[in-house]
């Protein structure tokens, strides 16, 4: 009995480490690149297509044409949003390299 609350307890802790470290780049990947890929039906979306600001107001205005809610959830918008934003066209640090090729 010991041993099965221990494995049920380190299986809760990689969980929750897992939703807690999942970073912006992997839920872009995970989240938006299935549909705005080449096999996706949506266009294909680099974070340097926009700047920073317009990557903040695009979401905050609700413009995506798809219900995001269903699949993202706001904490996982909001890290997507900001990899965008960190990646920008007019960022620091512009890069499509989270895109695989």
């Amino acid at each position: 009995m010991k041993k099965l609350l221990s494995l049920l307890s380190c299986a809760a802790i990689v969980l929750a480490c897992n939703s807690v470290f999942a970073g912006g780049a992997d839920l872009f990947l995970v989240k938006c690149m299935g549909c705005h890929s080449k096999k996706g039906g949506a266009p294909f979306i680099s974070p340097t297509d926009k700047s920073a600001s317009v990557w903040e107001k695009y979401f905050k205005r609700h413009r995506h044409p798809v219900d995001l809610s269903k699949t993202i959830t706001k904490d996982e918008l909001n890290q997507i949003i900001e990899t965008l934003k960190e990646h920008a066209a007019d960022s620091d640090q512009p890069a499509s390299a989270v895109i695989p090729k």
